[in-house]
C-alpha cells in the first residue's frame, strides 16, 4: 500500500498533484508489516478529461502528463490518448482528506 500525502490544485482542465510525503507499505497475509520505504516525491501535473469510449460504452477519467510516475506506473495503451492513465468508474482509490 502507497500513502501519500500533500496538496492539489485544479486550475481549468490542469491537476496538479503536489506531494510531501509518499510511504510504501508492504504486509503479509495476516497483515504484519514486512517492510516499509520512503518514496521519491512527484510534483505531478496532469491535464484530465471524461471520455466517452463507446467501445465500452463507459465514460473514463483521462489523465494526460508529460512523462510516466512512480505513483502511477507505466501508461494506458491507448493511441487517442497518448501519455495517459486511464481509470475507469470500476477502478475506486481510498481516498482520505485530513
Amino acid at each position: 500500500m502507497t500513502e501519500e500525502q500533500g496538496t492539489y490544485t485544479v486550475a481549468g482542465d490542469v491537476l496538479t498533484v503536489i506531494p510531501k510525503r509518499s510511504i510504501t507499505t508492504v504486509k503479509n497475509r495476516e497483515g504484519v508489516v514486512l517492510r516499509t520505504q520512503n518514496n521519491a516525491l512527484e510534483t505531478t501535473a496532469y491535464r484530465w478529461t471524461l471520455h466517452y469510449f463507446a467501445g465500452l460504452q463507459e465514460t473514463q477519467l483521462v489523465l494526460q502528463t508529460r512523462a510516466e510516475t512512480n505513483r502511477d506506473g507505466a501508461f494506458a495503451s491507448n493511441d487517442l490518448f497518448p501519455h495517459s492513465y486511464i481509470l475507469g468508474q470500476k477502478y475506486h482509490p481510498e481516498w482520505k482528506f485530513d
